[in-house]
């Protein structure tokens, strides 16, 4: 039996890692684009290498996230965070005015561990504790995250610091690696005999990923999500001509005011989804979404649009966080078994749309302007997210009980016997 006070501790390393890791990765997806311009890159060339870190992960990540679920997540998400700092030291040297090859060698490296890391530290936290009240607090803490990167990022954009801030990010990976190892050090399963080995984890991955219903809506969820936040980290600041400081100003307010909205919807997702079923949860985030990022396009760079903007996308990524966790890990009795792999199959679909995504958004950018890349990434956000919703809304015996159970080790003093419904009652689901 675990005592109170060290699930309490390992809960806060948990978070933690999600602070951190978030913090990392919004830095790096905000501070690429620019410092990729200011070598003379394409925007071609630029939205390639934005896809790069976005797209490959789930190649390393589905027979490491197998092999974790199977003996354990501490180990292999130490190795990756490990690979992930010196990935970012190769694109702090890259940024000193390096040749292309050490900034292909960077972000490939990186594209292929930080999925692995994510993963393993969110299937910890879904099957942790009241699954509503954890997701909650996730969405807070990765918005909280966000808003402190994109503090960082207006900084490092007004002194074009590139190489400070691809540090700072390998100093925050390095931070979290002896956290992840005490948060995730009690997650293997009491029976591993039944849980896919890494030699097949694509193909259960590949099946659950076009056949499970819960996790196709996941994965149209989360890339509806992931839209949303590439406009504002990655593609937002290059449709703006203003000086260094004006931009970094412009970035900050559309980011800040977006993350800050995130923290405090995400502390309601409980309540919000106790109430309203997730459904039509997911369908009110896909309208934020989409009219958050085709407002920027009335005039970029404008504060008032900004935080409007802000807003509206804040509440959308609030509320996707929870729905694509829930979703990817809801099954009921049993939902920590496997978990790792189930969010990295709700990953596949993403992943291979996101080598798509930042090549069709820099396209409309080059070509149509900025106005056209906001109103194309809206019409993209319409379109999945409303996918997910009417996928969600027949794929539901799975969620009628989500029972708030915590993995061995890892103990919270929330925990319920009782299910939460987060569905209506209606449907089936492919199991």
């Amino acid at each position: 039996m675990v005592s109170p006070h060290r699930g309490r501790l390992t809960a806060v390393a948990l978070f933690g890692c999600v602070f951190l890791y978030m913090f990392a990765d919004s830095l790096q997806q905000t501070v690429l684009p620019l410092s990729l311009e200011t070598t003379g890159a394409s925007v071609e060339m630029i939205g390639l290498f934005v896809a790069i870190p976005q797209g490959i992960g789930f190649l390393s990540a589905l027979p490491a996230v197998a092999h974790a679920d199977r003996v354990g997540r501490g180990p292999i998400t130490v190795l990756n965070s490990i690979v992930a700092v010196v990935a970012m030291l190769c694109l702090a040297w890259a940024a000193t005015g390096q040749p292309l090859p050490w900034w292909v060698i960077g972000i490939v490296v990186f594209g292929l561990t930080r999925l692995t890391v994510w993963t393993c530290i969110l299937a910890t936290l879904s099957t942790t504790g009241d699954p509503l009240h954890m997701q909650g607090i996730n969405g807070a803490t990765q918005r909280a995250a966000a808003a402190i990167a994109a503090v960082s990022a207006a900084a490092v954009i007004a002194t074009q610091a590139w190489s400070w801030a691809f540090l700072l990010v390998a100093v925050a990976l390095l931070v979290m690696t002896p956290l992840a190892a005490l948060a995730l050090r009690a997650t293997k399963p009491p029976a591993v005999a039944s849980l896919p080995t890494p030699a097949v984890s694509f193909a259960v991955a590949g099946r659950l990923a076009v056949r499970n219903r819960p996790i196709i809506a996941s994965s149209m969820v989360g890339t509806s999500c992931l839209v949303v936040m590439l406009v504002g980290n990655a593609f937002f600041a290059l449709s703006l001509v203003d000086s260094p400081v004006e931009l970094a100003v412009a970035v900050a307010t559309l980011l800040v005011m977006r993350d800050l909205t995130s923290i405090g919807l995400g502390l309601l997702f409980r309540p919000l989804a106790s109430r309203v079923d997730l459904g039509r949860l997911i369908l009110i985030a896909t309208v934020c979404g989409a009219t958050g990022v085709a407002f920027l396009a009335v005039a970029p760079g404008e504060t008032w649009v900004s935080v409007i903007a802000g807003c509206l996308q804040g509440a959308a990524i609030a509320w996707c966080i929870g729905a694509t966790n829930l979703l990817a890990v809801g099954m009921g009795e049993g939902a920590s078994r496997g978990a790792a792999l189930r969010i990295a199959s709700s990953t596949i679909i993403p992943g291979v749309t996101s080598f798509a995504l930042p090549l069709v958004l820099a396209l409309a950018l080059g070509t149509g302007g900025a106005a056209s890349m906001f109103f194309t990434a809206a019409g993209v956000i319409v379109v999945l997210g409303c996918a997910g919703y009417l996928v969600a809304r027949t794929s539901v015996s799975f969620a009628r009980s989500i029972p708030a159970q915590a993995e061995d080790g890892l103990t919270d003093e929330d925990n319920a016997t009782e299910p939460v419904a987060i569905l209506s009652d209606r449907g089936t689901a492919d199991r």
